[in-house]
């Protein structure tokens, strides 16, 4: 293939994949999470459909190899099928991290309400109408829950299962252990507050520490394209032969495991779990 062919079967394979896809994707994404067969058949037409795009893409700019077309068609489909489960994994990463920081207000309302003489169904209610986003939805729904018969330990624990972290555990744990033994619940609340609040200052200084070595797992992968580039825009003849012959493909392909294996590695080493 010539220069012009292969440049515009990279951007076109890139755009119309990204186009189609994030826009399917974002319809499927509720359903997909659930692992329900509805949601897995739509992934496979999002997938084949991908496949389809790019290989009549390549159809179409004229490929004469076999390789590298049936290489990328196969990437793209399963990179369709699985990307919505990983969209899905990420936002209830993000809603339970969300969830997380508002559990401080929580508890700390509790605790006032409760010392204050209230019962906890009243004290969550009050507590519930000031608080905002991701929090003020679970507690509502723990309330819905509550109003029709459930018991208060038991959506703790369900609302434990929803949002899980660390935090939702001792709090459930707590809840489920002073209404069944008795104690003080408000004085267990501010101890949790208390530790709580030490965690989320353990964890941002944590992410401040870890800032360069992500930033040198972004540089390091980026490096070898920008590399690329400037000696594109220099004197093209001196990166032809990557993509014109079969070593310089197998160069490329090579390079890029290792980028993504130094990527990986990276990350796990400055991903520290506490």
């Amino acid at each position: 293939m010539n220069l012009p062919g292969n440049i515009f079967a990279l951007f076109a394979t890139f755009g119309a994949v990204s186009v189609f896809g994030f826009w399917l994707f974002r319809q499927l994404l509720i359903s997909d999470g659930q692992g329900g067969g509805s949601g897995r058949n739509k992934r496979w037409v999002a997938a084949v459909s991908s496949g389809v795009i790019v290989l009549s893409i390549w159809v179409a700019v004229g490929s004469s190899g076999l390789i590298l077309p049936l290489a990328s068609t196969a990437g793209a489909v399963l990179f369709a099928y699985r990307l919505p489960v990983w969209m899905d994994v990420r936002r209830r990463k993000r809603r339970a991290e969300a969830f997380r920081q508002g559990l401080v207000d929580l508890t700390v309302g509790m605790a006032n309400g409760l010392r204050g003489g209230g019962a906890l169904g009243q004290t969550l209610g009050r507590v519930t109408n000031d608080l905002r986003g991701v929090t003020a939805e679970e507690m509502n729904q723990l309330l819905k829950e509550h109003h029709v018969g459930v018991e208060m330990a038991e959506c703790f624990e369900r609302l434990r299962q929803r949002m899980p972290s660390e935090d939702m555990t001792l709090l459930a744990t707590a809840i489920r252990l002073t209404l069944s033994t008795g104690g003080s619940l408000a004085e267990v609340l501010d101890k949790m507050t208390a530790m709580m609040r030490e965690r989320r200052d353990f964890d941002e200084r944590l992410k401040t520490m870890t800032a360069q070595g992500r930033f040198e797992a972004l540089a390091m992968g980026l490096a070898p394209l920008a590399a690329f580039g400037v000696l594109f825009l220099i004197d093209r003849s001196m990166v032809e032969p990557l993509y014109t012959t079969a070593i310089g493909r197998a160069a490329i392909g090579v390079v890029l495991f290792l980028e993504c294996l130094g990527f990986y590695f990276i990350n796990k080493i400055v991903s520290i779990e506490v």
